[in-house]
């Protein structure tokens, strides 16, 4: 019997039950009495989270205009296969196709002036007071909009253009990555990997100032399963209470995963990568640059990262990840101690998980984070790439793609426009960029936000982020400074250069130095 949540109260749907069957009266306690079993009370457990932004968005467009009636159905794959010629064409899919670029959804006739609204998940700046002074952060809220429906309409058309993209990305992945798996050679393994959320450690007892307090422990988990010949060669998680997530980090959490690759099957020479693909984390320059020369020290001759599309990076390495933490729960119950990432390792050996535990230290972090230059270049259109390859012998090039293509393996192909881009001293930038330490406090600097560059001044530098005072853009290269104070905190991964103060221009407007500013566009593949 399929499980159905209920969507109101009892004592609502007693009232409406009431109303609708008068001549059958029944009171509230026997209507609760004679709800099925099938039909239960939902939880917050059983919210739908994790959703992908652009999905939610269009899809409230689309259950607008259908309530509209300008449209009679819901499912998002009628429109697209309506506006292209062929979904599973790139060209067309990317809206590049010379017959069907410029196709839109067709709508019944309606009053194009009545006024409607609409929800929209948006990212928005708000204002709060921190240290008595008011700064401003980011953050992630659901909204209504309000408009006229014909605006409802183009915002739809524009929105469906950008989403068929979007839509291409995700089911090309998804079959080109099976299909690797269902071909893979004696000499190849797929690695599909995922940083699980942070475990909290728990004491069988804790007192009140442990329980609300500043005294709760997080340690970090990187949890992926190996594929060998269409099987699992093994499942594994990483566990280290350093909780850093960039590439110096991942890369000493995947080196004991390799290890263990050779260990198992010598023959191996060829790795296939695959994650989801948050800038902070793997598909960044500094990930590229390992993949090209530090993965090759531990005796693979190819490697090649795949990247899923973005909000749709969900998979089997989050199950291991769920699996280890509700072990480590479940010895917490029965009366045990999980302070730190090694007690947390010893409880998953002593259950028997079949799980491969690996303890990663803090001072494996900061070896291989060693091996990365000062200052690299990244990749042009960084974002865009779901695909990055190399050789042993290339000498620090690495291949790239919009999606992944396995038809010519190992060898690379040339299906969907290969790019190639070459690591080597002269990619150094020439802009200044210092260590970010306690000496760079109120000296000039630009960092990016929603992959946009920003001038502005750091008030203070932790460990990860820098807290930065940032101007407001009016125009390229044209900034000023806004009545309220944007101050935030980046991630260092976020921050791009420091710089010379900006020009004043005119009265009120500012400009960086436009040989600077062109250098920092071209970085980042703007």
């Amino acid at each position: 019997m399929q499980k159905r949540y209920l969507n109101d109260d009892l004592r609502h749907l007693h009232e409406k039950f009431y109303s609708e069957f008068p001549e059958h009266p029944v009171s509230y306690s026997m209507f609760c009495k004679c709800r099925p079993f099938w039909v239960v009370k939902p939880s917050t457990k059983d919210r739908e989270t994790c959703l992908c932004i652009k999905h939610e968005n269009i899809q409230y467009l689309i259950e607008k205009l259908y309530q509209s009636q300008l449209i009679t159905t819901k499912r998002i794959e009628t429109f697209i296969g309506n506006i292209c010629c062929d979904i599973d064409n790139k060209n067309c899919m990317y809206r590049q196709c010379d017959i069907c670029e410029k196709r839109e959804v067709e709508m019944n006739e309606q009053d194009l002036t009545k006024q409607v609204s609409w929800y929209k998940w948006c990212t928005r700046r708000e204002e709060k007071v921190k240290n008595d002074s008011i700064v401003t952060v980011s953050t992630t809220v659901k909204i209504e909009e309000t408009g006229i429906l014909g605006h409802l309409i183009d915002e739809f058309q524009e929105s469906l253009k950008k989403f068929c993209y979007h839509y291409f990305n995700i089911v090309h992945q998804y079959q080109a990555l099976k299909r690797l798996k269902e071909n893979l050679n004696d000499n190849e393994v797929v690695i599909h990997m995922d940083f699980s959320e942070n475990f909290n450690c728990k004491y069988e007892k804790e007192i009140q100032s442990v329980h609300f307090g500043a005294s709760q422990r997080s340690i970090s988990l990187h949890t992926g399963l190996v594929y060998h010949q269409n099987k699992v060669l093994f499942s594994f998680c990483s566990i280290s209470d350093c909780k850093q997530h960039n590439p110096a980090a991942i890369w000493a959490h995947v080196t004991p995963v390799l290890k263990m690759i050779k260990e198992k099957i010598g023959t191996i020479d060829t790795v296939y990568f695959v994650s989801d693909g948050p800038t902070t984390q793997y598909r960044n320059k500094q990930n590229f640059y390992l993949l090209c020369t530090y993965f090759f020290t531990i005796g693979f001759k190819v490697g090649n990262w795949n990247f899923l599309e973005a909000g749709h990076g969900k998979g089997a390495a989050d199950g291991i990840g769920a699996a280890v933490k509700r072990t480590a729960d479940r010895v917490v119950a029965n009366g045990q101690d999980v302070t730190d990432a090694k007690s947390f390792m010893q409880v998953l050996k002593d259950s028997n998980t079949s799980v491969q535990l690996f303890l990663v230290e803090e001072e494996d972090v900061d070896a291989v984070n060693k091996l990365l230059p000062d200052s690299l270049k990244p990749i042009p259109q960084t974002m865009k790439i779901h695909q990055v390859f190399c050789q042993e012998h290339h000498n620090l090039k690495v291949q790239s793609r919009h999606v992944s293509c396995f038809c010519k393996k190992p060898e690379p192909c040339d299906c969907f426009g290969v790019s190639e881009f070459q690591f080597d001293k002269s990619n150094a930038t020439n802009i200044q960029s210092d260590s970010l330490d306690q000496s760079v406090i109120g000296k000039w600097c630009i960092v990016t936000y929603d992959n946009k560059p920003y001038p502005g001044i750091i008030q203070d530098i932790d460990a990860n982020e820098c807290e930065v005072q940032v101007m407001h853009r009016i125009g390229e290269n044209r900034f000023y400074w806004p009545m309220v104070h944007d101050i935030l905190w980046y991630h260092h991964s976020n921050f791009v250069t420091l710089i010379e103060p900006p020009t004043k221009v005119g009265s009120r407007h500012y400009e960086v130095d436009k040989r600077v500013w062109k250098r920092v566009k071209d970085d980042l593949g703007i």
